[in-house]
């Protein structure tokens, strides 16, 4: 998606550090209600994987919020709830996050 100037209109932003954050890092992971597509078990990040990142789109005001009780604390805006991505885009995700060490989240 783009704008008039062929810009996008989306954002990206990186998941709460496991070490400073690692309970916010958990409930992003949880509201992205994503199925490992191997283990068939809720997906979560890894704590060795750095830069994890979520778009604009999945958050209500396109950023989120560090203020607890705000509605962008935590990504709340998903088209399909445990939807598992098909094995072909799983395994292109894999191998641009083992040689990029970067996961970015997008399920709009």
């Amino acid at each position: 998606m783009t704008d008039s100037d062929g810009k996008s209109k989306f954002s990206f932003f990186k998941f709460p550090s496991h070490e400073k954050q690692p309970g916010r890092r958990a409930q992003w992971a949880r509201a992205c209600a994503r199925v490992d597509a191997i283990t068939h078990k809720p997906w979560k990040p890894k704590d060795t994987v750095q830069y994890v990142y979520i778009c604009s789109a999945h958050l209500i005001s396109g950023q989120p919020s560090k203020e607890l009780g705000h509605p962008d604390y935590i990504p709340t805006k998903f088209a399909t709830p445990g939807k598992v991505p098909t094995a072909d885009k799983c395994q292109k995700l894999r191998r641009f996050a083992k040689n990029s060490c970067i996961l970015m989240i997008c399920l709009a």
